[in-house]
């Protein structure tokens, strides 16, 4: 499990660090005829299987961090607990919707204070900053949410 959490972590590495591109020719790329005059897109929001539950601990300002669960549900509304680290009264929860971007590649959740976007993957998601770009620090591979599975 861990090597292909890794190889995951990779892969997303690869793909948030990679040249930029046209916009015009990325979206030209992310469309396929399938059939005639039938257009694929293939964006997470249609080809993943993103419903479930993510858990993982985000980084935070004091240093501790916070273990993180979101549950993203088929009815466009999600679950967020969070357990700030090393605090007492560092319990808080939200419920709302969330809401796709228009490359169906980054969700938001509706009414989580700062940055409520994540971007989703393959079994896992990454939490964005306020404009909903990868955070660059020594701490990047810590903003990673993974799904998981019925015996986790």
């Amino acid at each position: 499990m861990k090597t292909l959490t890794t190889i995951m972590l990779l892969g997303l590495t690869l793909f948030f660090t990679g040249c930029p591109r046209d916009k015009n020719e990325a979206d030209e790329e992310s469309l396929h005829i399938v059939d005639e005059g039938v257009i694929d897109m293939h964006t997470a929001k249609i080809a993943l299987d993103y419903v479930g539950v993510y858990r993982g601990v985000l980084p935070t300002a004091s240093g501790a961090g916070a273990e993180v669960t979101i549950e993203l549900k088929e009815d466009g509304t999600y679950y967020q607990s969070m357990q700030y680290l090393g605090r007492e009264n560092g319990f808080f929860e939200n419920r709302g919707d969330y809401v796709w971007d228009d490359s169906g590649m980054v969700i938001e959740l509706k009414g989580v204070e700062g940055s409520g976007l994540y971007f989703v993957a393959e079994n896992l998601i990454v939490k964005l900053d306020e404009n909903g770009e990868k955070v660059y620090s020594e701490l990047s591979d810590h903003y990673v949410l993974e799904k998981q599975t019925d015996n986790e």
